[in-house]
């Protein structure tokens, strides 16, 4: 009897074990496949894939996408241009003290007004702003790029204007703002701005989060206009 209840003993320690092994092999299978797949990965030798910055064939011969890309220090650009990146603080600093100089505003004002009505955006800044600026600083580059500086009491305007193409690059406003606008009205204000831009030969523009995208030109444009915190702003980035 004793003997019987060895082997019963026995049996159920050795089921115990098996089920105890066959427990712990398929907690560590995981562990053990990724461990064998990483090994595999590692191991083996990859061949290098080539990365290509090159634009499409569809818009790299659009003057305009070349030029974008070109004062954006771009990698897509064929012959990129140092010191002219748009959306950095510093986008000047590489001018000369001499070279950054204040001037009458009676005699830019024309031509700011001139700037703003005809890239769209005069409708959202309004005329008697402009009156009450006291201050215009004038600065130029190298490579055609003019910014005009223009302080009131409390408004500012920041304008990047690319005298070589005749085309405002960049916009900043903080000041009052003359109408409050929709989604649908910051929509066909930057349709309305790719075609003054001459960019609307380039067909693959994406309206996406109040930003137009294209990714044939990887290029993106973004019009902010806040009302609340009376601000104003254009600005261009680069897309992979």
């Amino acid at each position: 009897m004793k003997k019987m209840i060895c082997k019963t003993n026995k049996k159920r320690y050795v089921v115990i074990l098996v089920g105890i092994v066959i427990l712990c092999i398929v907690i560590m299978m995981p562990q053990i496949y990724f461990f064998m797949m990483d090994h595999y990965a590692y191991e083996r030798e990859h061949k290098m894939e080539k990365i290509s910055f090159e634009l499409s064939s569809d818009v790299k011969d659009i003057a305009m996408v070349q030029r974008m890309h070109e004062v954006l220090n771009s990698y897509y650009s064929e012959q990129s241009i140092e010191n002219t990146l748009l959306l950095q603080e510093d986008f000047f600093e590489a001018i000369g003290a001499q070279e950054s100089v204040s001037v009458e505003l009676s005699n830019n004002d024309k031509k700011v007004k001139s700037i703003l009505k005809e890239a769209g955006f005069l409708q959202y800044i309004p005329l008697k702003i402009l009156k009450k600026i006291h201050s215009c600083v004038k600065s130029k580059n190298d490579k055609g790029i003019v910014q005009y500086q223009l302080k009131g009491r409390k408004e500012r305007l920041e304008l990047r204007w690319d005298s070589d193409r005749q085309k405002l690059l960049y916009l900043k406003y903080r000041g009052e703002i003359s109408k409050h606008a929709e989604e649908r009205d910051i929509y066909d204000l930057q349709k309305k701005y790719i075609e003054y831009m001459n960019l609307s030969l380039v067909e693959d523009w994406v309206y996406n989060n109040r930003k137009m995208v294209s990714k044939k030109a990887h290029l993106s444009m973004e019009v902010r206009i806040d009302d609340q915190k009376n601000v104003l702003e254009l600005s261009w980035d680069i897309i992979d």
